[in-house]
């Protein structure tokens, strides 16, 4: 269902007839994210020359940070504002918390502004949340370096929480961990 709402006219360049009068809707809009079905509204810009419809830029990235972060809310993943908030809680940058966690220099950035991390990194970032994980995965003595270059699986078991994690680092350089859990 779209529910049109006039909001105002903006002067800009119809960059297919080059009119220079627009109008301003706010539209309730269904998209896909990866399967996913998602309605928000959104803010369309329409040539009242040739009525054709568009997103300003700074439309188009609010919409795809909004729908990235409803993906992940709906997938059980970190939204930027949580990824933001952990590692501002570790009083880490994001290259920072990006090494310490074995990701690359701008994974974390990319993260906070609304791309879709993996199943994996969401669960190294949690831990890296956890204070059991925190200790174990960003002490530089025990961080994931060491079970890489050990090459074996390794256990932590604390009051809080038990971990199995295996980790290894593949040939193209990214870094693959399996790891089993279980709250004491």
């Amino acid at each position: 269902m779209i529910n049109l709402e006039e909001m105002k006219v903006e002067k800009e360049k119809c960059v297919i007839c080059g009119g220079n009068e627009f109008e301003v809707k706010t539209i309730d809009k269904a998209f896909d994210v990866r399967g996913d079905k998602f309605n928000i509204n959104v803010e369309i810009r329409i040539c009242k020359k040739c009525h054709e419809q568009y997103f300003s830029d700074e439309e188009s990235t609010r919409i795809e940070k909004e729908l990235f972060d409803l993906y992940k809310k709906k997938n059980h993943l970190l939204t930027s504002k949580e990824i933001i908030e952990i590692r501002a809680k570790r009083n880490l940058s994001q290259v920072d918390f990006a090494r310490s966690l074995g990701f690359g220099d701008k994974t974390v950035a990319r993260y906070e502004t609304g791309s879709i991390q993996d199943r994996a990194y969401d669960i190294l970032m949690r831990l890296a949340d956890s204070n059991v994980g925190y200790r174990f995965i960003l002490n530089p003595k025990y961080g994931l370096d060491y079970f890489i270059n050990q090459e074996k699986k390794s256990s932590i078991n604390k009051n809080e929480a038990s971990w199995d994690i295996t980790c290894k680092k593949h040939t193209n350089g990214e870094i693959g961990c399996q790891m089993k859990t279980s709250l004491a």
